[in-house]
């Protein structure tokens, strides 16, 4: 799920920062907006399931939010030098492309999980 959201989040991103009319902007940013809603508490809760120990979990989080607090301070500027340089347009659509490792990263995780059969067979020899 979380792959297929960030997915929508990356075309709803690009659809916006390229979008011809206002209407079409306007559908583009519900469309993020949404997008961005359920994804956050979806990804909390894989966090909190994936991490069994209480202690790493409240390192992992604390560093998802630094993590995340470092790419917008980082991101920021450079993404506001895109626009000055280049156009608005250019700068949203690379922020939009900055979304792209992490569908590599989601597509990553979902290629390591275990298939559903084997949880289930595991859950039904314990």
């Amino acid at each position: 799920m979380l792959f297929a959201f960030e997915f929508f989040l990356l075309a709803a991103a690009l659809l916006f920062a390229l979008a011809g009319s206002f209407w079409l902007a306007l559908v583009a940013y519900f469309g993020i907006r949404t997008a961005r809603g359920i994804a956050g508490p979806l990804f909390d809760a894989w966090l909190n399931q994936s991490i069994e120990d209480s202690s790493v979990r409240a390192t992992v989080l604390s560093i998802t939010s630094q993590s995340d607090a470092i790419g917008q301070v980082a991101g920021g500027p450079a993404l506001g030098g895109i626009g000055t340089v280049f156009s608005i347009r250019a700068a949203l659509a690379a922020g939009a492309a900055a979304l792209g490792p992490s569908l590599w990263l989601y597509g990553r995780a979902l290629r390591r999980g275990r298939p559903v059969d084997d949880l289930e067979a595991g859950a039904a020899t314990m």
